[in-house]
């Protein structure tokens, strides 16, 4: 046997070592999560009066997420079963797939396809090239911003979907995530910009600042302009970040919204729980974040 075989073998136990401890430490992160959320979850309650203008705020951004319809087609998880994965309504076929964020999880843009998407688009300037080279995708390695500027590797929300569809009539299904960057992209995106939009998916992130005055007024406006067009019909909690307080109650710093445009969705007796029974955690090692209490918004 050559000397690589006894130098592999000499590395394998300090290897072995190391995935060890990066796993234990992995379980350790796991736990503290799960002993913060445990901490506020009691808080993800909005049986209370609000206490604080942030409290206010909060009531009235739930109100606006709040799913009041259902998607007519039926429903389907769109990624895989963790974080990158969403529950939205089974009505790909014929539409342009457009992957806002994809980094090194490409499950949702590959499903798309798989559910009849006629084209895919991917979007992030984070990374050099998409995980895999899916047929009909196109990649572009910029950012999505409120102003586009070629300088920066930047492109606005309307000629991303300009990219993803130049020239012609298609329908799109949206997904974005783009970690905070959302709220100035879509406050500053034309008035019917969503119109083309079978659904959207977002992660919407920055609940801690939801007491702070232009923050709350940029979201509160973003969710008033898309109920105009669309309607939400599922919302979770991502529960691979932490739980914040924000005066009486307590809230997700992300959220998980997808919303169905108003004339593919129908109307739904008021909803007793927001667990879906195709929500999966985003971070199997932690519990799932109960939002029923925001049913009394």
């Amino acid at each position: 046997m050559g000397a690589k075989f006894y130098a592999r073998k000499w590395l394998r136990g300090p290897a072995r070592a190391v995935a060890n401890k990066v796993v234990s430490l992995s379980d350790v992160q796991g736990r503290l999560m799960a002993v913060q959320h445990a901490g506020l979850q009691s808080a993800v309650d909005f049986e209370e009066n609000p206490r604080t203008l942030a409290d206010e705020q909060l009531r009235q951004a739930v109100s606006l997420m709040l799913p009041t319809h259902q998607p007519k087609a039926e429903w389907c998880r769109v990624g895989g079963p963790a974080d990158g994965g969403y529950v939205m309504a089974r009505d790909f076929t014929g539409a342009v797939a457009v992957s806002l964020g994809v980094g090194w999880d490409d499950t949702w843009d590959a499903e798309a396809l798989r559910l009849g998407a006629v084209s895919l688009a991917q979007f992030d300037p984070t990374i050099r090239r998409p995980p895999r080279n899916l047929k009909k995708a196109s990649f572009y390695r910029v950012g999505i911003a409120s102003v586009s500027d070629s300088a920066a590797g930047l492109v606005s929300l309307e000629d991303a979907l300009e990219l993803s569809n130049p020239g012609t009539q298609e329908e799109f299904v949206l997904k974005m995530d783009i970690e905070g960057h959302e709220w100035g992209v879509l406050d500053n995106a034309p008035q019917n910009w969503a119109a083309p939009c079978r659904q959207i998916v977002a992660e919407l992130h920055c609940w801690s600042q939801i007491g702070e005055a232009d923050f709350a007024a940029t979201a509160l406006r973003v969710l008033e302009q898309l109920g105009s067009t669309h309607v939400p019909v599922h919302l979770r909690a991502n529960n691979a970040v932490p739980l914040v307080s924000v005066g009486a109650y307590a809230t997700p710093s992300a959220l998980e919204v997808t919303w169905v445009r108003r004339d593919l969705a129908q109307a739904i007796e008021p909803l007793s729980t927001l667990r879906h029974r195709l929500d999966s955690p985003n971070d199997p090692r932690t519990p799932e974040v109960n939002l029923d209490g925001w049913l009394r918004a």
